[in-house]
């Protein structure tokens, strides 16, 4: 009995979260970015501000949180498949994904996200989990010596990759989603990882 209310309460409080998400997204595609207030989100998902804080710390966690939890998944269920991969192959590989995991939630979430308004990008403040799964890769790089520390550190590598990525992804959504964003990260990221190792 006990671990049926734990569950039922697991369920609802995800439900919750979901509820918040989705009515955060549609709020920011109808007004805006920053004509979005958390008080209009809490709203439209028929929440009070007290269920938002609970989730959120605020508008720029809801965007982050989608990607934090996308990357949770590819640490579950895809991360096993790469064990045989080098380096260099994982960080190709995750990116890949990424990129997928980008276009799948359309250019419309895209251009949201990857705004200069949202404070979840400013990767000297905030270290996401893409940058947490990025540094893991690029550090099994230099300890195998696929990667020249004389020509550049770790942290300033995983800073580039993530860098170059969002470049990409700015301009797939300037571009109107145009042209495979994942082809077009791929020989961005590959290009720079070729400039940067050892052989």
């Amino acid at each position: 009995m006990v671990q049926t209310t734990k569950n039922t309460r697991k369920e609802q409080a995800e439900n919750t979260r979901k509820k918040l998400f989705n009515a955060a997204l549609n709020v920011m595609k109808e007004k805006g970015y920053e004509q979005t207030t958390i008080r209009e989100i809490c709203k439209r998902a028929n929440t009070s501000l007290g269920s938002f804080y609970t989730y959120f710390k605020s508008k720029d966690a809801v965007l982050q949180s989608y990607y934090d939890d996308a990357v949770q998944t590819y640490a579950t269920r895809f991360q096993a498949n790469t064990e045989a991969l080098t380096p260099k192959e994982k960080l190709l590989e995750f990116y890949d994904w990424y990129a997928d995991y980008t276009t799948s939630i359309g250019v419309d979430f895209c251009r949201i996200f990857f705004s200069p308004s949202n404070k979840a990008l400013d990767i000297d403040k905030v270290y996401n989990q893409i940058m947490i799964t990025t540094l893991e890769f690029v550090d099994q790089g230099f300890d195998e010596h696929i990667f020249n520390r004389n020509l550049i550190k770790p942290k300033a590598l995983n800073k580039d990759i993530c860098i170059v990525f969002k470049g990409a992804v700015l301009d797939w959504c300037a571009e109107d989603a145009a042209y495979d964003l994942k082809s077009y990260a791929h020989h961005l990221i590959a290009t720079y990882l070729r400039a940067v190792s050892l052989n």
